[in-house]
């Protein structure tokens, strides 16, 4: 919305001198305006944003949970706020409380509570957060830990929302740019459905009562429509059925490892699943040896931001060996999971000091290639599945005009 001489209406969230919350809007040209003027004002800004009533997320940008899991988003939310009342000196119990008041209404706003009531008995906030294992994921706990443990709490769940943000932008992309050829690929069936149950039967009375020799094409085409007409019930309760039975395989660690097996040795979907795994990996443990945790233990918990329990086992094998006195390099060429370039700038982060920072150079390299690779795909991807759409179609059309001449020729 915007205002006289192009001034714009922003929304903000602040902390006073006194440390109480402050919700409103203000009118300025700019975001490091409306910033500035808060500032001035002796407040502490969390979240300036450009107000814009009633713009509603739309379905398919909305954030998809599975198992009572906490968004990636709405933890960075929670990171990136709490660090912020941390960073202007609020102690850990108000700053909880504080937070909690400006979360949307989910799980992890209702259990903020407990969590603030057990660091006022004098737990530490990874301890208060470690009790909450289906909410905070060990990667935020180990962070937190990582925090406290160093004195640089505020600074490393910044940090922390900042590595969360990333990933959700990357997962953002990745849906945004399968969704074009997926509703094309629904498209292809529902047109190919239509027109066996909606076209195609109504030629059959006329065909059937001419007698006339039609060819193998159309004959095969009316028998599958006769097929999808008379069962078309069974068949959808059969493909619900496997889809419920693929969803149970799926939960079974050992199906869903045959499942990532098969996958990453396909070509070119396999190179993207390495990118995507080895980019999660090396943003996790550069956030987290950057915030002071050791290695066996920073590797522990990387682990768990493996979607693929094949890179799950392979990280698990990583450890062991660094635990045995193996560099982590070295380690990570030989578990053969991860793209050689993780593992040329892990050994050149060992050989300058520098680990954290190269892991982390590391995972934007691998993901700028993955978003690239993706691209390059849907850009092949889309017009492919057109062609093959006209040409499933096309095909359909030549065998009613087909068996429609074959008719004609009878009746000449």
């Amino acid at each position: 919305m915007r205002g006289a001489a192009g001034r714009r209406s922003f929304r903000y969230r602040a902390i006073s001198g006194r440390g109480q919350l402050l919700r409103g809007e203000l009118a300025a040209a700019d975001r490091q305006e409306a910033t500035r003027r808060l500032q001035a004002e002796g407040h502490f800004p969390i979240e300036v944003e450009p107000a814009a009533p009633g713009a509603a997320v739309p379905w398919w940008r909305r954030e998809i949970t599975l198992g009572g899991g906490v968004p990636a988003g709405l933890l960075a939310r929670f990171a990136r706020e709490l660090g912020t009342l941390l960073e202007a000196g609020l102690a850990v119990d108000r700053a909880l409380a504080l937070t909690a008041e400006t979360l949307p209404p989910s799980p992890l706003k209702r259990a903020l509570p407990a969590v603030r009531e057990a660091v006022r008995e004098g737990a530490g906030l990874a301890e208060a957060l470690q009790q909450h294992p289906r909410l905070f994921p060990r990667l935020v706990v180990g962070a937190a830990r990582a925090g406290e443990a160093a004195g640089a709490l505020p600074a490393v769940l910044l940090r922390l929302a900042e590595h969360l943000e990333r990933a959700q932008a990357l997962r953002e992309s990745l849906r945004s740019a399968l969704l074009y050829p997926a509703l094309l690929s629904v498209l292809a069936l529902a047109s190919l459905v239509f027109i066996l149950l909606g076209v195609l039967p109504q030629f059959r009375p006329l065909l059937e009562g001419s007698g006339a020799e039609l060819p193998w094409t159309s004959e095969l085409l009316f028998a599958a429509s006769g097929l999808l007409d008379a069962f078309w019930l069974e068949g959808l309760l059969a493909l619900l059925l496997l889809a419920l039975l693929g969803v149970l395989a799926w939960r079974r660690p050992a199906a869903r490892a045959a499942g990532y097996r098969a996958a990453g040795r396909l070509p070119l979907l396999g190179a993207l699943l390495r990118e995507a795994e080895g980019a999660r990996f090396a943003r996790a443990l550069s956030l987290l040896l950057g915030s002071g945790l050791p290695m066996t233990q920073a590797l522990a918990v990387a682990q768990q931001t493996q979607q693929s329990p094949v890179n799950a086992a392979a990280v698990e094998a990583v450890g062991e060996r660094v635990r045995q006195g193996v560099g982590l390099a070295a380690a990570l060429g030989a578990a053969g999971a991860f793209p050689a370039l993780l593992v040329e700038l892990a050994r050149i982060g060992e050989e300058s000091g520098k680990l954290a920072a190269l892991l982390g150079h590391a995972a934007e390299i691998l993901e700028r290639d993955l978003r690239r690779k993706l691209d390059r795909l849907v850009t092949i991807l889309t017009p492919a599945l057109t062609i093959l759409l006209g040409l499933v179609i096309g095909g359909l059309i030549a065998s009613v005009f087909a068996a429609l001449l074959s008719v004609n020729e009878l009746a000449l």
